[in-house]
């Protein structure tokens, strides 16, 4: 009989052992919370010639990237659509954005440009089912 209490004993510690372990562990929003502060430490950053990402927020299941691009465009629904696609194209791609889609965060793509009429913007919205 006194094995068999210290066998309960011994899987009682264990159980909290582990419980304590899974408690200390920062939660799913805690970790894309810290992922997107240590990104922002780094900003802003040059993407490419005309493009610079100017910030990163995270709201509930929403990652928002904001850019500035340099260059005069025209924001037609051509540009747009071409955006769209080069967008989709690398998010599907790179592991780390597939983890978030994966997780159920969208990516807002926000880019502040400058047309010919003044100030604009464009934005891409990648889904978690736009890569699937």
């Amino acid at each position: 009989m006194e094995s068999r209490n210290i066998a309960i004993l011994v899987g009682v510690v264990v159980a909290v052992t582990i419980a304590g372990a899974r408690l200390r562990q920062p939660s799913e929003k805690v970790q894309v919370e810290r992922a997107v502060a240590a990104v922002n430490a780094t900003l802003p950053k040059q993407i490419d010639e005309i493009t610079t990402q100017t910030h990163l927020a995270v709201d509930d299941h929403l990652i928002t990237s904001s850019y500035k691009i340099t260059q005069t465009v025209d924001n037609d629904a051509v540009l747009v659509a071409a955006l769209r696609k080069t967008v989709l194209d690398q998010a599907c791609a790179k592991p780390e954005t597939k983890k978030m889609l994966s997780l159920g965060y969208s990516l807002d793509n926000v880019y502040d440009v400058n047309t010919p009429h003044g100030p604009g913007q464009m934005r891409v919205l990648v889904k978690p089912t736009d890569c699937s």
